[in-house]
């Protein structure tokens, strides 16, 4: 339903979107949260939470999610590579073919990767092999963002587009043999969207071994190395220890409306928690 990361602010859906609740809605919700205290801190109080804006006015449209890149995080335990690198992930046309008996549009992508993360692709295929959507964050630095909520207008998907997520890494500022995995000083490579109108029977997950769970939204995975940092292809420019630029968020650039039933906003957050999942409960 909804992913936190250090320097997130508030999730405002667009003004004809919400997320049902209630009879015909959703009954029940799980947060899980991750947490980050290498320092071995104790005695610390965890007051991280979340607050909902609720509406008796339904939303034209209800919202949903799909995860793209390694949403399962199957490759956990596969080192990154040592030094400079790339991993490129696929979600192949045979998912939407599956699952989108009509177009959606795609009005939020939060790019995601941990401490090693430089660079992050995403980009959209038509059934022509056709590029329709290239998305990106030149560079990403996760001690600023843990998320990089990508600044573009809403976008179409339909049935037969295909989607890349490439991640790129640095290992060798770190050299401790880094893989990929659930804690901060492992790595993803993932791509969230949401969207609308939501799709019941559409799994909102595609990519690295996911077939057996997902049938036709399995995808394939390469690792590159790369000689050095020019590699990355950046188009803008490196990261330097004097830049400090502000996170772009969804919140930042939202509309001021926050009335309405899409809206989530946090708590007072614990200074070591660093991932938060907001989910449908199975009940």
């Amino acid at each position: 339903m909804w992913v936190w990361v250090p320097g997130d602010g508030n999730f405002i859906a667009p003004k004809n979107v919400g997320l049902p609740f209630g009879t015909h809605g959703t009954k029940g919700l799980k947060m899980e949260v991750h947490y980050n205290n290498p320092s071995q801190f104790s005695g610390m109080a965890n007051r991280s939470g979340v607050r909902l804006t609720f509406t008796r006015k339904l939303r034209e449209h209800n919202a949903g999610s799909l995860v793209l890149g390694d949403p399962a995080v199957a490759l956990q335990g596969v080192p990154i590579g040592q030094g400079w690198s790339k991993w490129d992930f696929n979600c192949p046309e045979s998912c939407t073919d599956s699952f989108l008996d009509q177009n959606i549009t795609v009005f939020a992508n939060m790019l995601h990767m941990h401490e090693a993360g430089e660079r992050m692709v995403f980009q959209q295929h038509n059934r022509k092999g056709e590029l329709v959507q290239h998305e990106f964050v030149d560079t990403y630095d996760f001690t600023q963002a843990g998320g990089y909520w990508v600044p573009s207008d809403p976008f179409q998907v339909s049935s037969g587009d295909s989607f890349d997520v490439t991640c790129y890494y640095n290992e060798e500022q770190f050299g401790d043999n880094r893989t990929f995995g659930l804690a901060s000083d492992d790595e993803m490579c993932m791509a969230f969207l949401w969207y609308y109108p939501r799709l019941p029977e559409f799994p909102g997950f595609c990519g690295a071994h996911l077939e057996q769970f997902v049938p036709g939204c399995g995808g394939n995975y390469t690792y590159t190395p790369l000689a050095s940092e020019s590699d990355v292809g950046r188009t803008f420019g490196i990261a330097g220890p004097a830049c400090s630029t502000p996170a772009d968020t969804l919140g930042s650039a939202a509309p001021a409306d926050v009335s309405a039933a899409a809206l989530l906003s946090l708590l007072p957050m614990s200074f070591f928690t660093m991932f938060i999942v907001l989910a449908v409960a199975p009940f």
